[in-house]
């Protein structure tokens, strides 16, 4: 999953997870609310993409009748 970030999405991903606020992310990153916004926007459908390929591809898996 982390190969899909940029190292700045995988920052605020690791910031995302621990609660903090989009203001304290922009703060740390010393980047603006909107970067920050954008970026989590960024991640989300990244993710939703990869989970949604994993899916399919749990879906194609043959399994044996019986």
């Amino acid at each position: 999953v982390c190969e899909a970030l940029s190292p700045y999405e995988r920052l605020v991903f690791d910031m995302y997870l621990s609660d903090l606020p989009y203001e304290n992310i922009a703060f740390v990153t010393k980047k603006s609310v909107k970067s920050t916004s954008n970026a989590v926007y960024r991640i989300r459908t990244k993710l939703k993409r990869i989970i949604g390929s994993a899916e399919a591809s749990e879906n194609h898996v043959k399994t044996p009748k019986g």
